[in-house]
């Protein structure tokens, strides 16, 4: 065996692995949603993004969940008329949600717009009119904080305004369980991360 081949617990190659389960490698990948797609393939029920906090595990996200929760969620966008090419920012925490939305906005060809939880509701007015984004996805809370009061507070024309019609973004999306979802303004799109 090669110097630095990757090689599993069982003796076989992930690239084997990869042509047995029909998948490209994710270095040969040539667009975002491929290269899940193959990651997803190569590497399963693997933990691809954990969140920790003084060593206890909080959230965990696997490789195959990441693809298919992703997958979801970018299906989601497209139906609210988000593509290639349109600008949508995300206010999501460090962890597995923040990985799931980055992969659902990219895979699709749209651009992904991290913006901070920390950001106060006078800078977010002008990161949101200086990025041009089409579309803007709010977890709900963050660290006791509602986020989304917060974006009622820099916008608040938002207020009154139905999905589909609101005139600043294509679409507007809560994201959260689907308990807090419900505590969103009902016209907006609420999905779960």
């Amino acid at each position: 065996m090669g110097e630095g081949e990757d090689v599993s617990s069982q003796g076989v190659s992930r690239e084997v692995q990869c042509a047995e389960r029909g998948s490209g490698l994710p270095e040969a990948a040539a667009t975002f949603a491929q290269f899940i797609h193959a990651v997803a393939a190569a590497y399963g029920d693997a933990p691809a993004v954990t969140l920790e906090d003084g060593g206890e595990v909080l959230a965990s996200l696997t490789y195959r969940e990441l693809g298919e929760r992703s997958a979801l969620l970018a299906r989601g966008l497209l139906a609210q008329g988000v593509g290639k090419g349109s600008r949508v920012g995300f206010i999501h925490g460090n962890g597995p949600g923040f990985a799931v939305w980055l992969a659902a906005i990219s895979r699709i060809g749209a651009i992904a717009i991290p913006i901070s939880t920390m950001i106060r509701a006078n800078e977010l007015v002008r990161v949101l009119r200086q990025s041009d984004i089409q579309g803007l996805v709010v977890q709900r809370t963050m660290l006791g904080k509602d986020l989304i009061e917060r974006l009622m507070e820099a916008l608040p024309e938002l207020e009154g305004q139905e999905q589909g019609r609101l005139r600043l973004l294509r679409c507007l999306t809560c994201a959260g369980s689907y308990r807090q979802a419900q505590h969103c303004p009902p016209a907006w799109g609420s999905r779960p991360s």
